[in-house]
């Protein structure tokens, strides 16, 4: 049996063996129970007859007493020879003899007297009632009580049977549990000392075909670490030398770029000059032109006045300069030259 499976069946038992007691001793309860309850009510029934003993030999003790005081010489109010020896005829004699009925209807026994009687009889009810036993004879007693202590006797053993037994059932159900669980934890602790001892002995087995495995790896490392080593050299060297042409080649390139940016400064610095030139000669055509254009307004006001002394001259071109003159001047008749 497995380590689990056996811890399983330990763990299980307690509800396994407590099933068993209620199913085994499923019927015993059930009848200690009613054995208790015949015991309870055998002894309410011995209470009971008893009682009822005390209540007869108290009745029986108080009619003895009514029975013994006689109507004749008990010099009741009322009552005197003639109607005590008329009461007498009708069977009316002692103290238990007065009740109602037997007194009604008696010639001469009229309210007042019947009440007499009555009064009586109580008075002898009360010397009765104080005089009445309290306990059952001993004999008596003894007797009732031996009645029931048969029954009681053989109820209370079979009770205790009963419950003997339930103890025994018990007890035998605990020894078995305590004798299985040791069992299998004895079997628990076989299966776990072989567990440990199959582990140890995996673990053996593989440390030592791990040791051997290192072993045939490290005799195979040795050339390829080597190998690697050269490899590692070659790629050491290869990069350094890779790294120097690297290092000549970003110094001939920050030396180009240093270069090409001053020729650019200059060429940059020549073409501000030339824009700035530019610009002053942008500036002199545009006075020339704003000249020119002056020049062009003057010119053809020129021309116009030309035209105009043209047209004028036209006109006069048959005359002299001093009738001209004389003419333009509103002075002809007065200038001379």
């Amino acid at each position: 049996m497995k380590a689990h499976s056996i811890r399983a069946h330990v763990t299980s038992l307690s509800a396994k063996y407590s099933a068993r007691s209620s199913t085994e001793g499923a019927a015993r309860p059930r009848e200690e129970n009613r054995l208790q309850s015949d015991l309870t009510a055998l002894a309410a029934s011995q209470r009971a007859d008893l009682a009822s003993s005390l209540r007869d030999l108290q009745l029986e003790h108080v009619d003895l007493v009514l029975a013994r005081h006689t109507i004749v010489g008990a010099r009741i109010e009322g009552i005197g020879p003639i109607l005590e020896h008329r009461l007498a005829s009708k069977g009316v004699r002692t103290a238990r003899d007065v009740t109602f009925g037997n007194i009604s209807g008696i010639s001469g026994v009229g309210t007042q007297k019947q009440a007499a009687l009555r009064r009586w009889r109580d008075r002898v009810q009360a010397i009765a009632d104080r005089s009445k036993p309290t306990n059952l004879p001993s004999h008596v007693d003894s007797s009732i009580r031996q009645k029931y202590a048969t029954r009681e006797s053989d109820l209370s053993h079979r009770r205790r049977e009963v419950q003997r037994n339930r103890n025994n059932l018990n007890a035998r159900l605990a020894a078995e549990e305590k004798s299985e669980r040791v069992s299998l934890e004895t079997q628990l602790k076989n299966e776990e000392e072989k567990a440990r001892n199959d582990e140890t002995a995996i673990e053996q087995k593989y440390a030592d075909r791990e040791s051997e495995l290192l072993t045939q790896i490290k005799s195979q490392e040795m050339p390829r670490d080597r190998d690697l080593q050269l490899i590692r050299s070659n790629y050491i060297a290869q990069r350094e030398a890779f790294v120097a042409q690297r290092a000549q080649d970003e110094k001939a390139f920050n030396n180009e770029v240093a270069s090409i940016t001053q020729r650019f400064a200059r060429e940059f610095g020549r073409i501000a000059a030339v824009l700035k030139e530019e610009e002053g000669i942008k500036a002199l055509i545009q006075n020339t032109l704003n000249e020119m254009t002056t020049i062009s307004r003057k010119v053809a006001r020129v021309e116009s006045e030309a035209a105009e002394i043209a047209q004028k001259l036209s006109k006069y071109s048959g005359i002299t300069l001093r009738a001209y003159v004389a003419e333009v001047l509103g002075k002809s008749n007065s200038v001379s030259i």
